[in-house]
């Protein structure tokens, strides 16, 4: 896992895994016939209506997370100085609900969703729900180009 700085492992090339201050998770190195695992870490965010996650803690695996309702995300210390660049979290929940809004540092992002966010449908017979956003910058590093989510029922 990624889940300290700078590892460096061996095998013909150097790699380098970095999670630095600034919350960027990087992998650094040559990458011609790279062949590697990588196990995440799940973070439980707890139970509630809003989840607050500094996004430095996203580089660190998937957040697990029980809403009791639909329920804004906020990422705080966000950033994105780099243009052309994208940032996915995936979230877990063992709920029949999802984030519907998702706010950057203090800055409320429209999701795009399939069909849009207000129609996202959850099936009644599901145990568990797996969201994923990825936030995608273009040529202004401080404004996000999209914020694309998808939803999925497990059961």
């Amino acid at each position: 896992s990624l889940l300290s700085s700078y590892n460096t492992w061996t095998n013909g090339n150097v790699f380098s895994a970095n999670i630095n201050t600034n919350g960027y998770c990087m992998m650094q190195g040559g990458w011609n016939d790279l062949a590697f695992k990588m196990t995440e870490g799940i973070q439980n965010a707890g139970t509630g209506t809003n989840l607050s996650i500094n996004f430095v803690d996203v580089c660190r695996g998937v957040i697990y997370y029980t809403p009791t309702a639909n329920f804004t995300l906020t990422l705080t210390n966000y950033y994105s100085l780099d243009t052309w660049r994208s940032n996915t979290i995936t979230l877990i929940y063992p709920a029949k609900f999802y984030a519907n809004t998702l706010v950057l540092g203090t800055t409320t992002t429209t999701m795009r969703a399939l069909g849009g966010v207000s129609n996202i449908s959850i099936d009644t017979n599901s145990t568990h729900v797996l969201q994923t956003i990825t936030i995608i910058h273009g040529a202004s590093g401080t404004t996000p180009l999209v914020a694309l989510t998808s939803v999925s029922s497990f059961f």
